[in-house]
């Protein structure tokens, strides 16, 4: 919950004066609530509720993380206060309860990604021989993120609801109730693009799935990374590979140098250079902040390969599009790189090429 409303609340007279008082309950009660820094002097990036055992009398008890930015603001406390119910309190309602003990955020990008990759060499498989893919087998991946997200989505609509009944039986105003829902509501939302990254890493396991089988373990194999580095000595310089390598196939190359296809790369294999791309990138250059719940740069860099994985493919498309304008206007203009696909196959000499291409 770092957007600017957050912020505001977190500054609210109104609200600090109602977050002092939930958090003297919570001591009271023999709860703990840590702001800002943690026991091991770690700075507090994201706000979380969990439970502990008082040692004194051994019952449980809440135990919350409140992030710097977020101590003082009500809202988010009262949201961490109402996971806390479905924790603590065995007469809550029995859909909140189990979408907490059902709260796992990993186990959706890893199953999506797992489930997608299984789902890829089925497709791939099928498509070797000449058969149709199942709608199911098609939708696996993206399902198996979705359904494992659904008690993630349930479990913090149930917190901020069961939170927003707490800060007005505290006697917040409906002034600052309605701040607090916006920013309640706005937090959820990320887990809803959460889940959109999700589905994403799924189709990302679907691609390498089907690159996996195509260039691993279907006996037809399209060719090797050294096969394409040609090098044409004396006059010739080193052969560009900037139109087919290891994730394309000579054959969708040679299409695409005539227009006949939008990308030399297949879709699976246009999203595989996409989360490449994506993710190193965010890592390294320093990714938006994205979901409090994701906290680190490493599962940032994860969101944008997924991200990367679902754009790509468009982002082909659009340059396969100015391919195809391009030929319209010259229709020989991709003559030297379909030759340096023949020479790669042994249909062009050398010599020839040279002679063609280069000036004695």
């Amino acid at each position: 919950m770092a957007d600017k409303g957050e912020k505001k609340l977190s500054k609210d007279k109104e609200g600090k004066k109602i977050y002092r008082k939930l958090r003297n309950s919570i001591r009271k009660n023999g709860g703990l609530v840590i702001e800002g820094i943690d026991e091991s002097k770690h700075i507090l990036d994201n706000s979380s509720g969990g439970v502990g055992i008082n040692t004194t009398t051994g019952e449980k008890v809440p135990v919350i993380m409140i992030s710097g930015k977020s101590v003082g603001n009500a809202a988010t406390l009262s949201h961490e206060l109402g996971h806390n119910n479905y924790h603590l309190n065995p007469k809550s309602d029995k859909i909140g309860r189990y979408s907490h003990k059902l709260y796992n955020p990993k186990a959706s990008s890893i199953g999506g990604i797992g489930v997608g990759f299984a789902s890829g060499i089925r497709s791939a498989k099928k498509e070797s021989e000449g058969e149709k893919e199942g709608v199911a087998n098609r939708i696996a991946g993206g399902a198996t993120a979705v359904g494992l997200d659904v008690p993630i989505l349930i479990a913090e609509g149930k917190a901020s609801r069961h939170g927003l009944k707490l800060l007005k039986n505290a006697g917040a105003s409906d002034k600052y109730l309605k701040s607090s829902r916006k920013s309640l509501r706005n937090a959820w939302l990320t887990y809803g693009a959460k889940t959109v990254a999700d589905v994403g890493l799924s189709e990302l396991g679907r691609a390498a799935g089907r690159a996996y089988y195509n260039n691993i373990l279907k006996e037809d194999k399209t060719y090797s990374e050294k096969e394409t580095k040609l090098k044409l000595r004396d006059r010739m310089s080193v052969l560009s590979r900037k139109h087919f390598d290891i994730l394309s196939s000579r054959d969708r190359a040679r299409k695409y140098l005539k227009g006949e296809v939008s990308t030399p790369y297949s879709p699976e294999n246009a999203m595989i250079y996409g989360a490449i791309a994506g993710g190193p990138v965010n890592l390294f250059v320093g990714g938006p902040p994205m979901i409090h719940v994701l906290d680190g740069k490493y599962k940032q860099a994860a969101i944008a390969s997924g991200i990367g994985a679902l754009t790509n493919p468009a982002i082909n498309k659009l340059v396969g599009h100015l391919n195809k304008e391009k030929l319209k206007k010259n229709p020989h203009a991709n003559d030297k790189d379909l030759d340096i696909i023949d020479v790669a196959e042994g249909k062009m000499s050398k010599a020839d090429f040279a002679k063609k291409w280069y000036k004695s």
